[in-house]
């Protein structure tokens, strides 16, 4: 399968199980250099310097408690002592088989990323702050997100 987004094309390899039931996605990796390397960090969402040497890329699972955590204790301590020496590049990775919800929460904060990126920072801010409380919660979560679904419209050019 190719997928095409804004000029660029991405090849991913599938597997079809022989009853047509079940479909693999496959990944090969190279053992002959160092993989950390191979993370592209430009399409991930970056917080610090961009041109600072130390990167740290977060694989970030919105539903995920480890990750909310993380979010909320390593990333303003390391920012705080570091400064402009560090830059952290999050990435989705939902993990859809233990955390279903995650995949919804990415594909919203994709959302508000391609329309203001200081919308999306408080918008996973504030999953990582209430996320497992909105699952529960359901449609209350809508109208406590209402301050940035308002700062998003008023940047609407229509």
């Amino acid at each position: 399968m190719t997928l095409t987004r804004e000029g660029q094309s991405t090849t991913i390899d599938f597997l079809l199980s022989a009853d047509n039931q079940t479909l693999a996605r496959l990944e090969s990796f190279s053992l002959t250099h160092d993989p950390v390397f191979s993370i592209s960090v430009e399409d991930g969402r970056c917080v610090g310097n961009a041109q600072a040497k130390v990167t740290v890329v977060d694989f970030d699972d919105l539903e995920c408690p480890v990750c909310s955590r993380v979010h909320h204790m390593l990333f303003p301590a390391l920012l705080d002592r570091y400064k402009d020496r560090v830059r952290f590049v999050y990435k989705d990775n939902p993990l859809v088989q233990i955390h279903p919800w995650a995949l919804r929460a990415a594909v919203d904060a994709n959302c508000l990323a391609a329309q203001s990126g200081e919308v999306y920072w408080k918008y996973i801010d504030y999953i990582h702050g209430h996320g497992q409380e909105d699952q529960r919660r359901g449609t209350q979560r809508g109208q406590e997100l209402l301050p940035c679904w308002t700062a998003l419209a008023a940047r609407r050019p229509w």
